[in-house]
């Protein structure tokens, strides 16, 4: 909705007359959009204590198997695969090879994932996990 708004032209203010929302909180919006595109429009943490639902709302939620709780770290990379990957391809690329272009660096980024293309069944070994 904030990306069309933007695209369509509207102020803040006026995206936040569409949802309800303070004039400020659509103004956020529409920078945070505007700097970072749709990944800044993501909830950031926040401090403090989480909100918490009802007992009698999550046992709803459970018992119509709507609701799954996963309980992580605020930040786990290491129980993330796709951040192993790029683990490895900054290791293999940007910190191994020194390019003196841009178009350098785009053909080794190239010839990691080439490789890799061609020997997938090394990949679960970089992102931590085994063939089944």
């Amino acid at each position: 909705m904030i990306r069309l708004s933007a695209e369509h032209g509207l102020k803040g203010p006026q995206m936040a007359a569409i949802v309800h929302e303070r004039e400020a909180m659509g103004r956020s919006w529409l920078k945070r959009y505007l700097a970072q595109g749709i990944e800044g429009l993501q909830d950031t943490p926040r401090s403090g204590r989480p909100a918490e639902i009802t007992a009698v709302y999550r046992t709803a939620l459970l018992a119509a198997g709507r609701l799954v709780l996963l309980y992580l770290p605020t930040y786990s990379p290491w129980l993330d695969p796709i951040e192993m990957w790029w683990r490895q391809f900054r290791r293999a690329v940007t910190h191994s090879e020194f390019c003196v272009s841009v178009a350098a660096l785009v053909k080794v980024a190239h010839a990691f994932f080439d490789r890799y293309n061609h020997c997938p069944h090394r990949v679960p070994s970089i992102i931590g996990r085994h063939a089944v």
